[in-house]
């Protein structure tokens, strides 16, 4: 008779290893027995399946509790593509983003797709240009569009013509490089919680970049939130503002009221911005 060998020191950790991808093996399917509990409660109130606010504050809580040796940017990835399999479980949504030989954030859409709606998501849709892509929107084609915050000058003009809103963004790391993208919908968010604001805004006459800046610290004092200024045209005659808050903060309506009497408000929404890059 042949006697079992005694287990060794590693023998017992993978033992306990294994108990406890039992248990979570077990949780993830209770967890998607409520998603699709969730996913037909959506689809019987007309409820959007994406819901980044829900989701900020739903990560953020998961990170505040996260003490050990997994980093926070390990938390994300793992329920990252948890949250992806809940979109798919509660029915899916349609991504739509461009994708051409001579758009260089073409490859870094794609990978900020995967990183922000998880490498579960399905329903990619590739377009050759932005006025495509955005005709896609607003037939309803697809549920939401990302775009390259770097390309807003080429985007912003549709953003405007189509009255379509931004929804979230998000920043990914990709090469030891941050990019950020906007998701644009045809609904917008209405709620207290959105946490940034774009506005864009058209020069009564020609300015430059330091024009605009000093006119914005002229404001300071009414806008102690930070500030990003892009240039969307070459003459410097239109510009959009990233305001780190919501547009109904006190701070921000006297802002925009007086940014109205030098500038043409173009446009304005508040949004969900992400706060942790990955």
């Amino acid at each position: 008779m042949k006697m079992k060998k005694p287990l060794q020191p590693i023998d017992n950790l993978r033992c306990k290893i294994d108990a406890i991808d039992t248990q979570i093996a077990s949780l993830l399917q209770q967890r998607a027995q409520h998603v699709n509990e969730i996913g037909k409660y959506k689809s019987h109130t007309n409820i959007t399946i994406y819901n980044p606010i829900r989701e900020f504050f739903q990560l953020n809580k998961l990170l505040d509790g996260n003490v050990g040796l997994l980093s926070n940017k390990n938390v994300l990835g793992i329920f990252r593509q948890i949250i992806s399999l809940s979109y798919n479980l509660e029915g899916g949504m349609k991504l739509g983003f461009i994708e051409t030989p001579t758009t260089q954030n073409s490859t870094l859409m794609e990978i900020g797709c995967r990183k922000q709606f998880g490498l579960n998501a399905p329903h990619l849709y590739r377009y050759e240009n932005y006025k495509k892509l955005f005709h896609t929107i607003v037939n309803q084609e697809v549920d939401y569009a990302v775009v390259a915050m770097s390309d807003a000058s080429e985007w912003s003009p549709l953003l405007i013509k189509h009255k379509l809103h931004i929804h979230s963004s998000f920043v990914t790391e990709h090469l030891e490089a941050l990019t950020e993208f906007m998701v644009i919908s045809q609904k917008p968010l209405d709620d207290d919680n959105l946490n940034k604001t774009c506005v864009i805004i058209s020069c009564k006459q020609p300015s430059t970049l330091a024009n605009l800046e000093r006119t914005l610290l002229e404001m300071r004092d009414k806008l102690p939130q930070e500030i990003n200024i892009l240039p969307l045209t070459k003459n410097n005659q239109k510009f959009l503002l990233t305001i780190n808050n919501n547009s109904s903060d006190k701070n921000i309506v006297a802002f925009l009221n007086d940014l109205q009497n030098t500038f043409c408000v173009d446009y304005m929404v508040s949004y969900m911005a992400a706060n942790i890059a990955y």
